[in-house]
């Protein structure tokens, strides 16, 4: 049967912005083959990243977006209709 690989709880920061497979070392391989800074994520800098709640300003920005892509729909929906 083949080796399983150990599983990383966290991939660093080089990893994931390349999309790459991250070992877990301090530095990982990836990082050391390339010569890149390797710097791990603390567990608040993941935390913060899925709370990125938008301004109010931007749910308005696209509230009106929203709203004059539906008048553009209907207004089409009514043409067809006649």
């Amino acid at each position: 049967p083949r080796k399983k690989r150990a599983k990383i709880v966290s991939a660093c920061g080089e990893c994931r912005r390349k999309k790459t497979k991250c070992n877990g070392e301090h530095p990982c391989r990836s990082c050391t083959k390339s010569g890149a800074a390797c710097t791990y994520p603390s567990a608040t800098q993941g935390q913060d990243d899925k709370r990125n709640i938008p301004s109010k300003a931007a749910l308005e920005a696209i509230e009106l977006r929203l709203k004059t892509i539906e008048d553009m729909l209907y207004a089409i929906l009514q043409s067809q209709q006649t």
